[in-house]
């Protein structure tokens, strides 16, 4: 995956672990093809989850 796509990534597990949004992304730094929308929604993020309770 390359970097554009790993930013985004990154951006939404972030986003989805303290239930915030992102801003949608600069046009050409979004996905291209449905295939990149997949990896990008299934890369595990490099972060530890954040703690519960």
């Amino acid at each position: 995956m390359d970097a554009r796509l790993e930013s985004l990534a990154n951006a939404l597990a972030t986003a989805w672990r303290e239930g915030t949004t992102i801003p949608l992304p600069q046009a050409g730094a979004g996905v291209a093809s449905r295939a990149e929308a997949y990896a990008v929604q299934d890369r595990p993020s490099r972060r530890a989850p954040a703690a519960s309770g």
